[in-house]
């Protein structure tokens, strides 16, 4: 077998378990972020797909392989590494979802997780301290003015008290209305 073959064939076996083998393995920084990593992330969390080989969210092992992040390190390492690389997650583009349940074209991921009441994404961004302030050129709000938005469409309501639960827990972890991000954003 020709070492070309041979490569092949490992890269198939390695793209055919998921990925996951990335995030066991010692930290690469060769190619970092790798971004293309992210591509299926919008299906991911809106199906709250879990990880076979982990069992953990599909989200969390497809975020550590974007950020390289090796298996040796701790969860607070972890969470360093894809905060620090959360802007370039978000200028790929791959962290924009389109969806016939979702009310917004090219939203950001955030906001996708909150209208499909998927809690356990958002509270991990916000233990991994993301910055969750990005302003969307879909509605030139950020998650915080969304939530907002939703908390008034859907008043009186059951929906009502879920978007109220996402703003307490946003606003505590320091997400700001678009109004209130200092004009160099």
């Amino acid at each position: 077998m020709t070492p070309k073959r041979l490569l092949c064939m490992a890269l198939c076996l390695l793209l055919s378990m998921g990925g996951s083998a990335g995030a066991q393995t010692a930290r690469d920084d060769a190619g970092c972020p790798r971004l293309e990593r992210l591509k299926n992330m919008c299906l991911v969390v809106g199906t709250r797909m879990k990880d076979s080989a982990t069992g953990t969210y599909m989200f969390e092992t497809l975020l550590r392989d974007a950020a390289c992040v090796g298996g040796a390190e701790t969860e607070q390492q972890a969470g360093e590494r894809i905060a620090a690389n959360w802007k370039r997650f978000e200028a790929s583009g791959y962290l924009q979802c389109t969806n016939a349940n979702f009310d917004l074209d090219k939203g950001n991921i955030v906001k996708y997780a909150v209208s499909k009441k998927f809690e356990d994404f958002v509270d991990r961004l916000i233990a991994w301290n993301v910055d969750l302030n990005r302003v969307d050129a879909s509605d030139g709000g950020t998650v915080l003015d969304y939530v907002a938005t939703h908390i008034e469409r859907n008043k009186g309501n059951a929906l009502e008290s879920t978007y109220r639960m996402y703003y307490m827990k946003l606003r505590q972890a320091g997400v700001l209305f678009q109004r209130e991000l200092p004009q160099a954003r």
